[in-house]
């Protein structure tokens, strides 16, 4: 007992001096020594077990005299022996667990160990038992295990080291809540410094200073990461923009920013498709891929290598980007929820820094906004040219007004190549607002001939100082009352910028003598400049014209109007005044003009047999023209009435229409026959007739397609001859129907009019042309026809 006692005071001493978990390994190591003391011959090691059920597995720390001392993650679920374990060892808090692997068993067991991480013990090649024992103490379990069972005085002993330890291990917990609340403190603490520096933002560019402060506070943190950086993703250029600070090779760190392509290298395409569905993405990477991503990445930012076997990313998403960290060491799962915290951060961080970059470019925006709205207000009220001057001082104004740097502005008008140069200027100098001088050559000069040339809209101009003084020695030479203080200054100043923009006939261009070039932002607030002033100034010459215009336009639009309602009338009064009626036919028509008359046509003729001959053309050509075709196709439909045989009627027409010697100008026709029980047709350039069989229920194309009449001489027409039926339907058409275009600049179609024409072609002529009025209509839904629409509707009555 006195042994016991003792074992359990050593025991109670290495507990009570617990300041940190991995302490647990002080605690196995002295209960082994003293169970090894107290006859536990046959012990293999000395096992404390601490249990994590919100992450599903528990700690592991093992000590033997063989193998040292061990610790290792466990899974939950990750073999029936520990499930078994767990369901009895978590039945009470006093719970007792007493397992044995078997003979039998030990292989798997040994792979099992092998697999989750526990060190090779020897002893169990030989084994052939293993002894596990294990008393509760609430979240977790004291124990061991050995090659042969122990007897229940044994069992007492552990019972009472599990008592021991459980009562120091509360002091540990207590211990390890304030360490604990410490950590979440300096946590909280490092955060709010990230959020306090993201608050303070005053522009888009102090993001990469709040990543930076990130990059410190991890390090107060404890960690030590080769660098942390924000990935801002364009998913249609497939690149991101990096904001990182890196650690450098001796200690220190510096920030560097710059887009990456994410199909150069796999980390990068698989950081996009992770964020493309929100979740976080973790990877390793051994020695020979590390040495390939950075070969991959230094060309596009500037990161440090650093000589790691290994290393290990962790990319956080939030909405806009990544949030990533480079370590040389496993993070943990507590540090990684440590990393999520600052991802959250990381993510108002951005949308701040969003916030701030659209307020600073509406502010912008609005600066730009008025200051063009200040130079086309004067180059609206201009009335003469000789107020270029002024407009050129108000475009100069407005550029130092959004602090662009510029010594010199001015506008180039009535270029000829190589031909005298037309100059209105703005500056601080006193030179004269209006310069013209001949041509000289000069790097400027050929830039913009060369534009002028290849169509260009713009060019930039740096000059050293040796350039620019050939350019302006040259130039004031040709302004000889220009001050010799102006003459000083010009020819004094380092070297010149300039960037010119080029319309059709006025450039505009500004210069600086600081020789520091103009940037992509400043060159394109220039174009929008040079664009509001062409336009505006391109209307003052306009409206030069314009009143002398107007008198001659509005004559020709009277003319045409005229015109157009005359080839109208004419087209209407070729038409039938009333419809044939014939006891077996119920015949409907309609025609719709358009704004431009298209030159459809339809008539009918019944000779002495009782045979319906009908037509449907439409001329070539808009107004008089296709009138007078259509004139021309009614004088000779009328002069063939009596006897009209369709053939003939058709291949004389056309050799007569081409012996007029019309041009271009012919008649495509179709004509019908209709007698008792017989229909036959033929066609020159119409649509098809769309014939209906009542019977079988089916519609389609009943074609016989020619040339157009007056197309080609001697064309032989065809005739298509069909037995009706009471019940039948047919349609014939213009192919404005057809062509007719709705507001998405779609046409109406042949197989809607077939598919819309078969669904009501059991109904009335004049039903079935109200129908497809109405569907036209819809499908247009206000918009003007291009062309006639014209159809005529014969039924069979039954």
């Amino acid at each position: 007992e006195a042994q016991i006692e003792a074992s359990l005071e050593r025991v109670r001493a290495v507990a009570m001096g617990m300041n940190k978990s991995d302490d647990l390994l002080s605690i196995c190591e002295v209960s082994f020594k003293e169970f090894k003391k107290l006859g536990f011959d046959n012990i293999r090691n000395a096992l404390i077990h601490i249990q994590y059920d919100n992450q599903k597995y528990f700690m592991d720390y093992d000590f033997s005299d063989l193998t040292g001392g061990a610790i290792t993650k466990i899974e939950y679920g990750s073999h029936p022996v520990v499930e078994d374990y767990l369901k009895q060892i978590r039945s009470a808090k006093d719970a007792f667990y007493q397992g044995v692997i078997e003979e039998d068993q030990l292989e798997e067991w040994k792979d099992f160990r092998r697999n989750s991480g526990q060190i090779d013990d020897p002893r169990l090649d030989k084994a052939t038992a293993l002894y596990y024992y294990f008393f509760s103490i609430g979240i977790g379990d004291i124990g061991i295990s050995t090659l042969k069972s122990i007897d229940e005085s044994q069992i007492k002993i552990l019972n009472r080291f599990r008592n021991v330890f459980s009562l120091s291990y509360q002091r540990y917990i207590d211990i390890t809540l304030a360490e604990t609340q410490a950590r979440e403190a300096k946590i909280e603490a490092a955060l709010e410094k990230v959020r306090g520096r993201a608050m303070a933002m005053r522009s888009s560019e102090d993001l990469g200073a709040t990543v930076n402060v990130f990059f410190k506070e991890l390090k107060n943190l404890g960690f030590l990461p080769r660098r942390c950086g924000v990935a801002i993703i364009d998913e249609a250029r497939r690149s991101a923009y990096n904001m990182i600070t890196t650690a450098g090779n001796i200690g220190d760190s510096f920030e560097i920013t710059g887009d990456v392509n994410l199909d150069s290298h796999f980390v990068l395409t698989n950081m996009l498709l992770n964020w493309k569905v929100q979740q976080d993405y973790f990877l390793e990477l051994d020695t020979e891929q590390i040495e390939e991503y950075y070969r991959i990445l230094r060309p596009q930012v500037a990161v440090t290598n650093f000589n790691d076997a290994r290393q290990y990313g962790y990319y956080l998403h939030f909405k806009e980007g990544m949030f990533y960290v480079w370590m040389d060491k496993e993070l943990q799962v507590n540090d990684l929820q440590i990393f999520r915290r600052f991802t959250q951060v990381i993510g108002l961080t951005y949308r701040r820094h969003l916030d701030l970059q659209k307020a600073e470019t509406q502010a912008r925006e609005a600066q730009i906004e008025t200051a063009l709205e200040r130079v086309r207000s004067r180059t609206m009220g201009m009335q003469k040219s000789e107020e270029l001057k002024e407009v050129i001082r108000v475009v100069y104004e407005q550029f130092v007004h959004l602090k662009i740097k510029v010594d010199h502005a001015g506008f180039v008008v009535d270029y000829t190549p190589k031909g005298d140069w037309h100059f209105w200027i703005a500056d601080e100098q006193d030179i004269p607002s209006k310069i013209t001088h001949p041509y000289f050559e000069s790097v400027w000069a050929n830039q913009f001939n060369e534009a002028k040339e290849k169509g260009t809209d713009f060019f930039a101009t740096n000059l050293n100082f040796e350039e620019k003084n050939k350019f302006y020695n040259e130039l004031l030479s040709y302004i000889p009352e220009l001050p010799e203080a102006s003459k000083h200054f010009y020819l004094n100043c380092p070297g010149l910028a300039a960037t010119t923009v080029l319309f059709d006939n006025v450039s505009l261009y500004i210069e600086n003598f600081s020789s520091i070039p103009y940037s992509d932002e400043e060159n394109k607030i220039l174009m929008r400049f040079g664009k509001v002033f062409q336009q505006t100034y391109t209307r003052f010459l306009d409206l030069q014209r314009a009143e002398a215009q107007n008198k001659i336009i509005q004559a020709e639009n009277d003319r045409k109007t005229k015109e157009l309602e005359e080839a109208r009338q004419l087209q209407l009064s070729m038409l039938p005044k009333k419809l044939p009626q014939l006891p077996n036919l119920d015949i409907a028509v309609y025609m719709k003009t358009a704004t431009e008359v298209g030159g459809d046509y339809y008539d009918f003729n019944i000779d002495g047999n009782g045979t319906l001959t009908v037509v449907v053309g439409d001329a070539t050509g808009h107004g008089m023209m296709s009138g007078m075709m259509v004139s021309i196709m009614k004088s000779f439909f009328i002069s063939n009435r009596n006897s009209i045989d369709l053939k003939q009627f058709f291949e004389n027409t056309n050799n007569s229409l081409k012996e007029m010697q019309l041009g271009r100008l012919m008649m495509p026709l179709i004509g019908v026959q209709i007698n008792s029980d017989t229909l036959i047709a033929t066609n020159a350039g119409m649509p098809s007739l769309l014939y209906f069989r009542n019977k079988s229920q089916k519609a389609g194309e009943f074609v016989s397609n020619n040339l157009p009449l007056g197309g080609m001489k001697g064309t032989q027409y065809v005739l298509k001859e069909i037995r009706y039926e009471a019940g039948d339907t047919i349609l014939l058409m213009s192919d404005g129907f057809a062509e007719s275009k709705n507001k998405n600049n779609e046409q109406y179609g042949y197989k809607r009019i077939i598919s819309e024409f078969k669904s009501v072609a059991q109904k009335s002529s004049n039903e079935i042309v109200e129908y497809l009025k109405y569907s036209a209509s819809k499908w247009m839904n206000g918009i003007e026809p291009d062309d006639d629409i014209s159809f005529v509707v014969i039924k069979i009555r039954q």
